[in-house]
């Protein structure tokens, strides 16, 4: 096994062990860490991401679980519909002089579970 792949199956058996958060922003409910969100880690719309993406994203999970189990509030909210489904999704983070940290994309599809759907670096916040 390579070393990138290693490290994607370490990560994978991690991110496998947290199960579900309850998250004050979202009322308390559960979201579940399950394979939908660490499939769009490694991959977006189907296409696989850079090497560098990964890992970033990967060394965000961290970051992104304490966001989950602490964020009160919901930056962003956005619905998609197509002719069977809607899906979710909450934008949280926490932010700090003006900057926002680390944001977490949360996403239900249907009435489902809410799962962890992204995790990426912060940006500036607009004045």
């Amino acid at each position: 096994m390579r070393n990138e792949d290693k490290y994607i199956t370490d990560e994978r058996l991690k991110y496998n062990k947290i199960g579900s958060i309850k998250c004050p922003a979202l009322a308390g409910q559960l979201v579940y860490f399950n394979n939908r969100g660490f499939k769009h880690i490694l991959r977006k719309r189907g296409i696989t991401r850079s090497k560098k993406q990964i890992h970033i994203r990967l060394g965000l999970i961290g970051p992104a679980t304490h966001i989950v189990s602490c964020a009160s509030t919901v930056d962003k909210y956005r619905e998609t519909r197509s002719k069977d489904d809607v899906a979710r999704f909450w934008q949280i983070s926490c932010n700090h002089k003006g900057k926002v940290g680390t944001r977490v994309i949360i996403r239900q599809v249907k009435n489902g579970n809410l799962h962890f759907f992204s995790v990426m670096k912060g940006k500036t916040k607009p004045q």
